[in-house]
């Protein structure tokens, strides 16, 4: 429902800083209509002015939205750049409808474990916060996360606050060098997440019941892990799982295009000709367009009149 074709016209309602280098924006329709719902991990594909198109991770969450919110930490690229030093409150860009398939899946029994590196935290806060949307009967839940310090800890309110709607939600926080005057309520261990951390997790037995009548333990095993971070990190993290023999079936990731700003690229190539196997009809796909053949595939069926 809401959703809309090709580009349209948001305006910034909101800008601020929320960690160093790092920027939230909230993005209303020009026209005053309504938004597409998203699934929780999804990104958003924004064109900006001078024509640079690149796609940022929702990093917010409402089941019913009148607005988007990106988060995005300054990078080499022209993308972040502008974000940090032109974007303003009234500015115009231009919007695709949310797409994405690093999504969480909100219809499971199982453990949700969110593991992100920096501001790889972006979608995974989307998940959190879809989670707790699922109310006090929500399956259980461990945040790990790992940033530098207090300075580079993006919406660390936000996380807390969610964590603490529900008992059976763990923290752990790693700042691999943090400062003398960071919060020590705001980190629970010093150092990288390792190996070690995912076998504890792995482990630990988890409650999967508020009922103290009917109180329910699992084996750790019984986990979904969502991961989003710099590559090596993700690398590290699915690497570790599969030797502890978690499932792939279990393990769902995303890594960003220059890992350092959150920010993935969207490739430009010549125009192809698109041939629907199951219907037989073909549509010319431009990348003028500036979406990935992947993304703008449904949206090319929906043209046609096919099924995706």
């Amino acid at each position: 429902p809401n959703r809309w074709k090709s580009w349209r016209s948001f305006r910034i309602e909101e800008l601020c800083e929320v960690a160093s280098s790092v920027k939230s924006v909230r993005l209303v329709p020009v026209d005053g209509g309504p938004v597409a719902a998203f699934k929780a991990g999804q990104h958003l594909n924004v064109r900006l002015p001078g024509k640079i198109t690149r796609s940022w991770s929702l990093s917010d969450f409402e089941a019913s939205p009148r607005s988007y919110r990106l988060t995005v930490k300054r990078g080499s690229g022209p993308g972040s750049a502008w974000i940090h030093d032109e974007a303003a409150i009234g500015k115009i860009v231009e919007v695709r409808a949310p797409v994405g398939s690093f999504t969480l899946d909100r219809a499971n029994f199982k453990r949700i474990v969110l593991i992100s590196g920096g501001v790889g935290v972006t979608p995974v806060l989307s998940m959190l916060k879809a989670h707790v949307d699922r109310g006090p009967r929500a399956p259980a839940l461990v945040w790990l996360h790992s940033t530098i310090n207090g300075s580079t800890h993006i919406h660390a309110s936000e996380v807390d606050a969610a964590l603490a709607t529900n008992p059976l939600f763990e923290r752990q926080v790693h700042y691999t060098q943090p400062d003398p005057g960071d919060d020590p309520a705001r980190y629970d261990r010093t150092g990288f997440i390792t190996r070690a951390d995912l076998v504890r997790i792995l482990q630990t037995p988890f409650r999967a019941s508020h009922h103290e009548n009917a109180v329910i333990h699992l084996p750790g095993i019984h986990s979904q892990f969502y991961v989003c971070g710099p590559p090596a990190f993700m690398a590290m993290v699915h690497e570790a799982l599969i030797s502890l023999k978690v499932s792939e079936d279990n393990i769902f990731s995303e890594a960003f295009g220059p890992a350092s700003a959150g920010e993935r690229r969207v490739a430009r190539t010549e125009a192809a000709t698109v041939t629907f196997a199951r219907s037989g009809k073909t549509v010319v796909w431009d990348p003028a367009e500036d979406m990935t053949l992947l993304e703008g595939a449904p949206q090319l069926a929906l043209v046609m009149g096919t099924e995706s």
